[in-house]
């Protein structure tokens, strides 16, 4: 299940991974140190691909094989 990021999900973890550009602002706003600022990325940013996409589209207004795509391009972010 998804929920929304809280502040002390800084302290909590040692990364948080963002699906997209506007996530990424998102949560780097509600960054206060460099620190914390350090542990958000862009979970493609693990994709070892050299034609990886930038970013995992969201899947919500789309079919099944949409959500399936999107969890083909997450496995290779493991």
């Amino acid at each position: 299940t998804g929920r929304k990021l809280v502040r002390g999900d800084f302290i909590n973890f040692d990364h948080l991974l963002v699906m997209d550009e506007a996530n990424l602002r998102n949560t780097l706003a509600l960054a206060v140190t460099d620190e914390e600022r350090a542990k958000v990325r862009l979970i493609t940013d693990f994709d070892p691909r050299e034609d990886r996409p930038a970013i995992v589209s969201d899947p919500y207004y789309g079919d099944i094989r949409d959500f399936h795509a999107v969890y083909q391009q997450l496995v290779h972010c493991l």
